[in-house]
């Protein structure tokens, strides 16, 4: 027993001296080693596919909830004159002729329930452009660009048209200019292959833009072109220019 051991290594030995066979065990290192690299990457790519697998309906549950988010502003200022003859929205007994403009968002949500509405809805577009405005923290101007928007549109809801014509044209036109800085400003930060998107939001808010202001400078010049005539131009304008801006904080992704 405890000689044979011995006896049997020291002829081990000698075969190998004399065949020059090498041991096995050492020969199969390189291999095991390979072996060994390839099972753990093929658990790294199993548990990879497992996470991504666990990580899918949560990814899902973000986009659906942003969707959501950008399209209820959409839904609702689109839905204003509808939600005024049912009593939600603000109305007037000559609808839609119920102004030099016709009808406008400031208008119609110019009570309590519909100007709260209308600052639930813009909550999400607003929350993202603060998200955004993280992605790029070297940029001085897009955050103060983007306080000075924010403080302007809380003017805006804060000052009812009927009861404050003249602070809420004020902060329209304010707000509306903060915001086409704003989104000026972005443009640069953006991803390359979002650009084009983020131009044509832009361009179409810088369009409604001037043309609310021809119809203003219209209807100060002739009370009855617009409410008479096309009582609801004035509020398709204004619909069009916010559906842009409470898109494009979603279409936004950080440049590399």
């Amino acid at each position: 027993g405890d000689r044979g051991g011995p006896c049997w290594l020291e002829t081990l030995r000698r075969w190998r001296r004399a065949t020059g066979a090498q041991p096995p065990v050492s020969a199969s290192r390189p291999a095991m080693a390979a072996a060994a690299a390839s099972d753990d990457d093929a658990r790294a790519i199993e548990e990879a596919k497992a996470a991504d697998a666990a990580e899918a309906p949560k990814r899902r549950e973000r986009v659906l909830l942003r969707l959501a988010g950008t399209i209820l502003p959409v839904v609702y200022v689109w839905s204003l004159p509808l939600l005024a003859k049912l009593g939600w929205a603000n109305y007037c007994e000559t609808f839609p002729n119920c102004s030099e403009n016709g009808i406008s968002v400031s208008f119609l949500i110019n009570n309590a329930q519909a100007t709260g509405a209308m600052a639930a809805v813009f909550y999400y577009p607003c929350l993202t452009l603060w998200l955004n405005a993280t992605e790029v923290d070297s940029s001085g101007l897009a955050h103060a660009s983007l306080v000075v928007f924010q403080a302007l549109f809380g003017a805006f809801l804060c000052c009812p048209t009927v009861q404050f014509p003249m602070s809420h044209g004020f902060a329209v036109a304010s707000f509306s200019v903060a915001a086409l800085m704003h989104y000026a400003v972005m443009l640069k930060h953006c991803a390359k292959r979002r650009q084009w998107l983020w131009r044509c939001l832009l361009f179409t808010s810088l369009v409604c833009f001037f043309t609310i202001a021809l119809l203003t400078s219209v209807a100060m010049l002739d009370p009855e072109a617009l409410g008479k005539r096309c009582p609801l131009l004035f509020w398709v304008a204004e619909c069009v220019g916010l559906s842009s801006q409470a898109i494009a904080p979603m279409v936004w992704y950080p440049a590399a």
